[in-house]
C-alpha cells in the first residue's frame, strides 16, 4: 500500500531520561548485553508460520487465522454437545468465516513475512487483486490491507451450535450473518439491522461495530471446561445450566470509510468503498469475554455506554497498528536491575489517533506481584485476551520495564548451619543407599510402567536426562560426611565425565545397572518406548541442564572449561529461539516437555545455572544477558501461578453455586482428577497451566487428559502431577516470596484429597486405567512441603516413607538428604537463619546473620498462637543480640516464629520460619523407619 508505511513515533516522555535515572547509581557497572544475538532469536522465529502445523494456522492475541484459499478466522472458546448425558465439551473454537475480496472465488497464499511477534500474509486472487493480513502477538486486532474497493468479512460456511434452554444441537454447516451494525453518523449513534440490500453509510468517526444478537451461531460457557469431555469420558458440565448462546462484538477501524454495508450472498458482510479499502483493523471488542446473545440483542435499541466508550477508545488507539517489536536487554549490577526495552514498529491506519504500545500480556498479569517498574504511565485497554490483559503505554513507540532484586535467587546458596542433629536411623539409611549407588556404578534410566502387562509404555522414564541424575546426586552429596562423601564425589565426577549433560540429553536405555524392585527392561521394552512415547525423549540439550552443571561445579569447586562454556552459550541460544513475545513461552511444537508448568520450572532453574556458569567463566556480557532474561523467566513462572486467579478477576470464569459442583458434574466419569469438594472461588482453583502456545492457554490438574490423547499407541500415558516437578531450591524461594498463596493451593488440595500422598505404591487415582500413582507425585509434593511450606523435619521424616526400588531410587535418597538437611538446620547464606529449642512454656531462640547490617538496626520477633509474657511482635531488640527466650507460652501448642532485622520500620531481612512445641516432657523418641 503506497499510503501505508512504517512510522516511528516520538515519545512524549523521554525514555533516555528513564534509563539515565535507572543507571545513575552505577553507570560504570551497567553492561549492554553483547554475548549472544537476541535480535536473531526474534527475527528468525518461525513458530507463527502456517506451515508449522497440519491445520495451516497462525494466531494473534485475538484471532486464530487459518490459511485456506482466503484467511479463515476463528475465536478461542465455544462449546458443543459431548455426545453423552447432555454434557458440554470444549473449548472447540468459534468459527467466524473468511476475509476475502468480493467476486473472487479463491486465492493463494503467495508471500509471508514473520518473526516472534507477527505474521504478515499476502493472498493473491490471480486477478491483480491481493489482500494482506497481519496477525500480531502484540495486538488483539488483525490488520487487513487491500487496494480493492470492496471487502467481504466473515464469509463462507461455518460450524456452530444452537441452544434451546435445555439441549445443545449442532447447527447445519453454512453461512452466518452479523445482525447489527453501529456507528456514529450525523452526530448521533446509528444502529442498523443488516440485510441483503446495501445500507448507505455516512460515518462521522472511523469505526463500525458488528454483532450477531439472536443470529448467533455459537455457544459458550464461563464455567471451567477442564472437566468436560466426550462420550468416552461419560460426564461433564450439563447443558441446561451452563451453556448459553453467545456473541462476539467485532470492531472495524478504517483508513478509508466504507460507503455501504450489506449481508454478503456467501455469509458475513460486504463493505463497499469509493476507491481502495486501504487498511482496516478488526478487533474482538470484548476480547475473550463472549456475552450472552440475549443481552446483545437488546443493544439494537442503543449501545450500553461502556460499550460505546470502549469502541471509541479502541478506534482511536488502533489508528497506529503495532506490527512488530524488537526487544533489548540491559542489566545494572549496582542496583541489581534487569531492564528490558520494547521498540515497536507501527503501521499507520488512520491519520489521527493515539499510539498505544502494548505490554506483553503475561507481564500485565504479574506486574504488581513482581514490582515491575515501567518508563511511563500504564493505560488499561479494558480488554482481556486468552493470554492476559491489554495494557500499554500511550503516545510512544519505545518503553522499558525493569525488575530488581533477582540476584537473591542466583547468588545465594543454601547452607547447613548445624543447629540440630538428624536421628541416627536417617543418617544410617542415607549411608546405606549411597553406598549402593557407589557400588553399582552407572545406572540405566528407570523405566516405570504402571499398566503391565497390558502395555509397557503407560508410565514414565525417570533419570533419562543425565542432568536429572547429577542434580539429585549433588543435593545428596552436600549432606554426606567424611570418607563416604569423597567416594560419592568420585562417583559423581565419573558420571559427569562419561555422560556430560552439556552434550548428552537422553541416556542409553541399555547401558548400566538395571534398578531392581519395580522396573522393566529388555530390548522389546526399549523398542516400545522409543516407538510409542516420543514425548518422553528430549530432542536437544535443554537449558535446564546448565542448572545441574552449576551445582556440580559448586560441589566440586571446579570451573567450566572454555569448551563447556561455549556449549552453555549454544544451549542458551537454542533455548531462547521460538519464544513468543506475548507470553515468554514457546510456540507450539518448540517446547521441551509437553506440560507447560514443568517447562517453566526448568527454564527458570536453567537460567539460574547459566548465570552461575557465566560468573565462573568470567563472561560479564553473558552473565548480564542471563540476568536480564531471568526477569522474563520470573514473569513466566509467576504468571503461570497467577493465571487461574487472573481469569476470575477478568470475569472469564463463573463457578456453579454449589461448592461440590466438580464432583457432582463428573460423577460416573472414569478419568480421575484432583477432585475439589469445596470450589467456591479463585483460591480453590488448583489447576495449573498445562498447555500454552500461540493458540491457547489451557488449565488442568494433572497430565493425562483428552487433549493429549491422539491415539492409544503414541503419547498415551497415565497421569501424574505437574506443579512442582523440577522444583529447585531457588525456584521455591522465588515462588514463596512472590506467589506463596498461589503455589500452596495445589499442595493443600492434593493433601486434602490424598492424605496418604507420600506413600510408595499408592493406588493410581488420577487419569485413566492405571495401577499406581507415579513416583514423581510423592517426590514433588515432598519437595514442595520441604522447600515452600518449610515443613518441620519430624513430618518430613514420615513423608520419606520407603523406596520404590531396591537400589538407586534417587527420589528416595533425595528425600532422605532433604530431611537430614532440615534436622541439621538450613539457611540461605544471604539472610538470617533461625533455630529454636523447646522448654516448659518456653521457646529458646538463636539466630545467625550472614550479611552485614547497617547501624541502628534492631530485631523484631513475630510469633503466632496463644500470647506469652510478651505479645507479638516483640520489637526494639538491640542489634548485637543473637538469642532470645519466649516465655509464658502454652505447652503442647505449635508456635511459628520469625525474626526480622528492622530499620526505619521496614524489614531488611527476615529469617526462616521455625515451628516449635513448648513442653515440660523432654523425652527423645527414636524415629522408626520402615524396612524395604
Amino acid at each position: 500500500m503506497k499510503d501505508v508505511k512504517m512510522r516511528r513515533l516520538r515519545a512524549r516522555f523521554p525514555i533516555i531520561a528513564f534509563l539515565t535515572l535507572i543507571f545513575s547509581l552505577g553507570l560504570p557497572q551497567s553492561f549492554p548485553v553483547l554475548a549472544q544475538d537476541p535480535t536473531d532469536w526474534q527475527e528468525s522465529a518461525t513458530g507463527l508460520s502456517v506451515y508449522q502445523n497440519d491445520e495451516g494456522k497462525t494466531s494473534g492475541l485475538g484471532f486464530v487465522v487459518q490459511a485456506r484459499n482466503w484467511p479463515f478466522l476463528s475465536l478461542r472458546g465455544g462449546v458443543e454437545d459431548a455426545g453423552f448425558r447432555s454434557a458440554l465439551a470444549g473449548p472447540i473454537g468459534i468459527e467466524l468465516g473468511l476475509i476475502k475480496l468480493s467476486d473472487c472465488f479463491s486465492a493463494t497464499l503467495t508471500s509471508r513475512t514473520l518473526d516472534w511477534a507477527h505474521n504478515e500474509m499476502t493472498f493473491n486472487s490471480g486477478m491483480d487483486d491481493q489482500l494482506t493480513l497481519w496477525a500480531s502477538r502484540i495486538s488483539p486486532a488483525l490488520l487487513i490491507q487491500s487496494s480493492s474497493d470492496s471487502l467481504r468479512l466473515l464469509a463462507g460456511d461455518v460450524t456452530g451450535n444452537n441452544f434451546d434452554g435445555s439441549a445443545v444441537t449442532p447447527r447445519p454447516v453454512g453461512p452466518a450473518y452479523p445482525k447489527y451494525a453501529a456507528y456514529i453518523g450525523g452526530g448521533n449513534l446509528q444502529i442498523e439491522t443488516l440485510g441483503t440490500s446495501g445500507i448507505p453509510l455516512s460515518l462521522d468517526e472511523n469505526w463500525l461495530l458488528l454483532w450477531y444478537g439472536d443470529y448467533s451461531h455459537f455457544l459458550d460457557t464461563k464455567k471451567p471446561l477442564s472437566y468436560t469431555g466426550y462420550a468416552w469420558e461419560f460426564a461433564g458440565l450439563p447443558h441446561h445450566t451452563e451453556a448459553y448462546q453467545a456473541d462476539a462484538p467485532l470492531l472495524l477501524v478504517f483508513q478509508n470509510t466504507p460507503t455501504t454495508i450489506k449481508h454478503s450472498d456467501e455469509g458475513g458482510i460486504e463493505l463497499s468503498f469509493t476507491s481502495a479499502a486501504g487498511s482496516v483493523t478488526l478487533l474482538p471488542l470484548l476480547g475473550r469475554d463472549h456475552p450472552n446473545a440475549g443481552e446483545t440483542e437488546i443493544w439494537s435499541g442503543g449501545l450500553p455506554s461502556d460499550i460505546l466508550q470502549k469502541a471509541q477508545w479502541w478506534a482511536d488507539h488502533l489508528c497506529s497498528y503495532p506490527g512488530s517489536v524488537n526487544e533489548t536487554y540491559v542489566y545494572n549490577e549496582t542496583t541489581d536491575t534487569a531492564i528490558i526495552t520494547e521498540d515497536i514498529d507501527f503501521l499507520t491506519v488512520c491519520s489521527e489517533g493515539t499510539a498505544f504500545a502494548p505490554i506483553p500480556p503475561m507481564l500485565s498479569i504479574v506486574k504488581d506481584e513482581l514490582n515491575v517498574t515501567f518508563s511511563g504511565p500504564i493505560t488499561d485497554g479494558n480488554l482481556n485476551t486468552e493470554f492476559g490483559p491489554s495494557l500499554g503505554i500511550e503516545d510512544t513507540q519505545t518503553y522499558s520495564w525493569s525488575v530488581s532484586g533477582l540476584k537473591r535467587y542466583t547468588d545465594a546458596r543454601r547452607t547447613i548451619i548445624n543447629t540440630g542433629q538428624a536421628p541416627l536411623e536417617l543418617e544410617q539409611e542415607l549411608i546405606a543407599e549411597t553406598a549402593k549407588i557407589i557400588n553399582a556404578g552407572h545406572y540405566a534410566p528407570w523405566i516405570f510402567s504402571d499398566n503391565v502387562p497390558r502395555g509397557y509404555t503407560r508410565g514414565d522414564i525417570y533419570w533419562l536426562n543425565p542432568a536429572d541424575v547429577l542434580s539429585h546426586l549433588a543435593e545428596v552429596a552436600e549432606v554426606l560426611t567424611d570418607t563416604l562423601r569423597a567416594q560419592f564425589l568420585d562417583h559423581i565426577q565419573i558420571e559427569r565425565s562419561v555422560y556430560p549433560p552439556e552434550d548428552v540429553f537422553n541416556l542409553p536405555l541399555d547401558e548400566g545397572t538395571v534398578r531392581t524392585g519395580f522396573s522393566v527392561s529388555g530390548e522389546e521394552v526399549y523398542d516400545q518406548w522409543l516407538d510409542h512415547r516420543p514425548d518422553v525423549f528430549l530432542e536437544d540439550v535443554p537449558l535446564y541442564n546448565l542448572d545441574s552443571l552449576s551445582r556440580y561445579y559448586d560441589l566440586t569447586g571446579g570451573i567450566p572449561s572454555s569448551q563447556v562454556w561455549q556449549r552453555a552459550l549454544e544451549v542458551l541460544d537454542g533455548d531462547m529461539r521460538e519464544q513468543d513475545w506475548a507470553t515468554f513461552y514457546w510456540f507450539a511444537g518448540f517446547e521441551d516437555r509437553r506440560e507447560a508448568v514443568i517447562n517453566a520450572n526448568q527454564h527458570f532453574s536453567g537460567l539460574v545455572g547459566f548465570i552461575r556458569l557465566a560468573e565462573m567463566a568470567e563472561d560479564i556480557a553473558a552473565e548480564s544477558l542471563g540476568r536480564a532474561l531471568l526477569a522474563k523467566a520470573a514473569v513466566l513462572r509467576l504468571g503461570m501461578a497467577r493465571y487461574p486467579r487472573h481469569l476470575y478477576s477478568a470475569n472469564l470464569v463463573e463457578l456453579p453455586p454449589e461448592p461440590d459442583w466438580q464432583v457432582r458434574y463428573t460423577a460416573g466419569r472414569y478419568i480421575g482428577n484432583l477432585f475439589n469438594y469445596d470450589w467456591t472461588g479463585p483460591n480453590d482453583d488448583l489447576r495449573q497451566v498445562a498447555v500454552i502456545n500461540q493458540f491457547e492457554v489451557s488449565l488442568h490438574d494433572h497430565t493425562a487428559f483428552g487433549y493429549w490423547i491422539e491415539n492409544y499407541t503414541e503419547g498415551y500415558t497415565s497421569a501424574h502431577l505437574t506443579a512442582y516437578w523440577n522444583l529447585s531450591p531457588e525456584l521455591a524461594r522465588f515462588l514463596t516470596d512472590h506467589a506463596d498463596q498461589d503455589v500452596e493451593i495445589y499442595i493443600n488440595k492434593v493433601e486434602a484429597l490424598f492424605p496418604q500422598w507420600y506413600v510408595a505404591f499408592a493406588e493410581g487415582a488420577l487419569g485413566v486405567e492405571h495401577n499406581l500413582s507415579h513416583p514423581i507425585d510423592s517426590f514433588q509434593i515432598f519437595m514442595a512441603k520441604a522447600l515452600i511450606q518449610q515443613e518441620n523435619p519430624q513430618k518430613l521424616a514420615a513423608y520419606v516413607d520407603i523406596p520404590w526400588l531396591n537400589e538407586g531410587d534417587l527420589f528416595y535418597i533425595h528425600k532422605l538428604a532433604e530431611t537430614i538437611r532440615a534436622y541439621r538446620g538450613v539457611a540461605w547464606d544471604d539472610t538470617v537463619s533461625l533455630s529454636g529449642a523447646p522448654g516448659d512454656r518456653t521457646i529458646h531462640l538463636a539466630w545467625r546473620v550472614y550479611t552485614p547490617l547497617p547501624s541502628g538496626t534492631t530485631w523484631q520477633i513475630d510469633y503466632d498462637r496463644p500470647t506469652g509474657d510478651q505479645p507479638s511482635p516483640i520489637t526494639g531488640i538491640l542489634s548485637p543480640t543473637r538469642t532470645y527466650s519466649l516465655t509464658g507460652l502454652t505447652n503442647y501448642t505449635w508456635y511459628t516464629v520469625t525474626v526480622s532485622a528492622m530499620s526505619d520500620g521496614s524489614a531488611l531481612l527476615t529469617s526462616n520460619v521455625v515451628a516449635m512445641w513448648p513442653t515440660d516432657i523432654l523425652v527423645y523418641l527414636p524415629l522408626v523407619l520402615k524396612a524395604w
